[in-house]
């Protein structure tokens, strides 16, 4: 039996954990037998129980202890050693399984595991070989780093990377959108303007506020700088947000209907579980100006009807 689901990356703090457990109470809601596979050794603060904890087969301080290594490189090592252990992340999936449709996959936050060290990606590809396990990677990004230029390029480039080396269907998303109401006044562009991408270079205007530069000969270096990446992020065309607050039943059901979409596992049971419980479906609909105007209203202010950019 095919088994579908859901890989949560994104950078440490992004709200992966917290994401995983609303996601599991969704999917439980919706009569759908899921099981929760924890892949982050560091994590001591878990809301859910997991039903394959990696913490059960090392031990992350005592790595950190005995082989004198930092925080990352500890968490390297553990991954390395899951990864060599690969068979029994196969047999505790297989074993807890049972009857269910869905997995819900928690990785550690550094994104070297999944940039230039390929140990989650090969993990993630032995599972789909030997489990028959279709996943979507959904890729988490802190709303609340669209109020400043330099850190919204950053995350931008981080999931670029993510999205080019882990090699499933993909979905950038920005989490704790809730949190943008107390960032408002630091918000240089509507939220369609983060979510699609679109002129990236109108963010360097902003760049100059926050830079310490002053009228430094090197600010035009590296404001050109800021240019060419911001060019590389859109010449790769294949970037979108959306944003979602976990704590919002239509906001959880929106990003999972597209989700389900992209694992394929909407071809099977997706219209069935949900119009039982009479909710309507419509997985081909990505986030429109309606549905900006609601998010706006709800978490930030009056949405800005004729206005592109808030006033400097």
């Amino acid at each position: 039996m095919t088994l579908f689901g859901q890989v949560l990356i994104g950078p440490p703090g992004s709200g992966k954990t917290t994401f995983v457990y609303g996601m599991h109470q969704m999917c439980t809601a919706l009569n759908r037998p899921n099981i929760i596979v924890n892949l982050d050794p560091a994590n001591e603060n878990i809301p859910y129980i997991p039903d394959v904890d990696v913490r059960e087969l090392i031990n992350f301080e005592k790595i950190m202890f005995e082989c004198r290594l930092g925080p990352n490189g500890a968490l390297v090592y553990c991954m390395e050693y899951l990864q060599a252990n690969i068979d029994w992340l196969i047999d505790g999936i297989r074993t807890k399984r049972k009857n269910a449709s869905y997995i819900l996959i928690d990785v550690p936050g550094q994104v070297e595991l999944y940039t230039h060290n390929y140990v989650l990606k090969e993990i993630l590809s032995e599972l789909a070989k030997e489990l028959d396990i279709r996943l979507t990677a959904v890729h988490l990004i802190d709303s609340t780093l669209l109020s400043s230029p330099t850190n919204y390029i950053s995350a931008l480039l981080v999931s670029l990377s993510a999205q080019m080396s882990v090699e499933l269907p993909y979905l950038n998303v920005f989490s704790k959108i809730d949190l943008l109401e107390h960032f408002k006044d630091d918000l240089p562009f509507k939220l369609e303007y983060f979510s699609q991408l679109e002129d990236l270079n109108q963010l360097l205007t902003f760049w100059k506020h926050e830079s310490n530069m002053g009228d430094h000969p090197l600010f035009l270096k590296y404001k050109g700088f800021q240019s060419e990446l911001v060019d590389l992020v859109e010449d790769s065309s294949i970037m979108q947000f959306i944003p979602v607050d976990i704590n919002d039943k239509d906001s959880v059901l929106q990003i999972l209907q597209l989700i389900d979409k992209s694992n394929g596992f909407s071809m099977l049971s997706e219209y069935s579980e949900y119009s039982a419980l009479g909710i309507e479906t419509n997985i081909n609909m990505l986030p429109n100006e309606e549905m900006y105007g609601t998010i706006y209203e709800r978490y930030i202010e009056k949405y800005p009807e004729n206005q592109n950019q808030k006033e400097k």
